[in-house]
């Protein structure tokens, strides 16, 4: 047996130890079991800070949009559109607690984009298209949301003129922002962009250049934005008209009408007064009325599953280092039966033999879990990369100190549970036959 296991254990010498530096030295014992022991807690820190970093930012970045926003209630129907949305969106707007309402319209459609290889020099390409009036839709963004767009490269006709008195006859402006991945030699600002519409086509005038992040949006990498004036979509889509000829009639579709409280509606809480109003005026729309505190709670229902994930795997992983901690501690603790008898027999209280375990665990706990903090962290980094870049959404890691601190209480608080365990196996030992054990 080494020359230090011989040495009378420090808590017979002076039962008033400090049981740190006693918890040191008996790791030290076994150098290479204490690192590798510390490795498994660090890894399992690592993975745990990680996944909980990346399981809040996505929750975190869902809702910055909307919080930022001053969209504080929304018409969005489930199934079909909201037929005559600039009517509605314009009686809304008039009433007294509100300071303007505006409708918006999401519709695929065909763009012609300039290949110097095709027959023609163009070809076909399907855009997921966004129809807005965009005075009203850059006061509803928040400004996070507006870093996306360069002002310089906004639209000229801040309204929408070619809904003009209603019968879309008035000015077609032929505006259209596209996504940053459309961009090339051929395709700049100014230059024309043909669309396809019903049975034409139709030259647009590029006036500017957005970033999305969902240009990545299930690993589509081609995936492409348009974003133009709310009437000129509609009458590109035939969102504009129902029928033909004589029996044609206006039905100006959109799929969802935001509105914007005054400031002394929101100060006052006033958005499930104006939300029952809705209701009650539009009953054909009374299910599809939502405020800011039912969309908050909607999207984070949506991001539960993708939470639950990460949260999971953190938590698994946390629990498994802990459970080797603990296997660790119990072999620790069989080696040492003679020792811990000879402790016992001489005086040393079961509680002071339980704490020393218990030291000894946590040392390995506390030390491995701040080794863990910086890889965690880079984890974390990579992982929000890998989502942005494969399911287009951008993610605003939750890291912070109060973050780490959290998860380091968090860690001791299970470590102590886990490490419970061998120390009730050490206190529990019998005094004779430990005393008598070859270990």
């Amino acid at each position: 047996m080494p020359h230090h296991e011989e040495t009378p254990h420090e808590l017979a010498l002076n039962p008033h130890v400090s049981r740190l530096p006693v918890a040191i030295r008996n790791l030290l014992r076994r150098p290479m079991r204490s690192i590798m022991t510390c490795a498994a807690v660090a890894i399992s820190m690592a993975l745990l800070v990680s996944m909980f970093s990346v399981s809040e930012g996505i929750m975190d970045s869902a809702e910055v949009p909307l919080l930022e926003s001053r969209e504080d209630l929304v018409i969005n129907p489930d199934q079909g559109r909201i037929e005559q949305s600039h009517t509605i969106a314009a009686d809304i707007t008039s009433w007294d607690e509100v300071s303007f309402a505006t409708p918006a319209l999401y519709h695929d459609m065909r763009v012609l984009l300039p290949d110097p290889d095709a027959e023609e020099g163009r070809f076909p390409k399907v855009v997921e298209a966004l129809g807005i009036v965009p005075a009203r839709f850059w006061e509803l963004m928040g400004e996070q949301e507006r870093e996306r767009f360069d002002q310089d490269e906004w639209f000229t006709y801040q309204d929408d003129p070619f809904f003009g008195n209603g019968t879309y006859d008035g000015y077609f402006t032929g505006e259209i922002l596209l996504s940053q991945n459309l961009r090339g030699p051929d395709l700049q600002v100014g230059h024309v962009l043909p669309v396809i519409a019903l049975d034409r086509v139709v030259n647009m005038t590029v006036v500017g250049f957005f970033d999305h992040e969902w240009a990545g949006l299930t690993g589509i990498a081609d995936l492409s934005f348009a974003i133009l004036h709310l009437s000129e979509l509609q009458s590109l889509t035939g969102m504009a008209w129902e029928g033909e000829g004589a029996s044609a009639r206006v039905v100006d579709l959109s799929n969802l009408i935001s509105v914007a409280l005054t400031p002394e509606a929101v100060e006052d809480r006033a958005e499930e007064e104006v939300a029952q109003r809705i209701r009650d005026e539009y009953p054909a729309y009374a299910e599809d009325v939502f405020t800011k505190a039912d969309q908050l709670e909607l999207i984070r229902q949506e991001t539960l599953i993708a939470e639950a994930f990460y949260i999971a795997i953190g938590s698994v992983s946390m629990l498994i280092g802990l459970l080797f901690v603990a296997t660790i501690m119990i072999v620790s603790v069989l080696e040492r039966t003679r020792e811990i008898g000879i402790l016992r027999a001489i005086g040393i209280s079961r509680r002071s033999v339980f704490s020393q375990v218990i030291t000894e665990a946590m040392v390995l706990v506390l030390l491995g879990a701040l080794i863990g903090i910086v890889p965690g962290y880079y984890g974390a980094v990579w992982a929000a990369e890998r989502i942005s870049t494969n399911v287009g959404v951008s993610i605003d890691l939750g890291f912070s100190t109060a973050f780490v601190i959290q998860a380091l209480l968090w860690v001791f608080l299970v470590g102590v549970l886990f490490a419970m365990y061998p120390a009730y196996v050490a206190i529990r030992m019998n005094i004779v036959k430990a005393i008598t054990s070859p270990h």
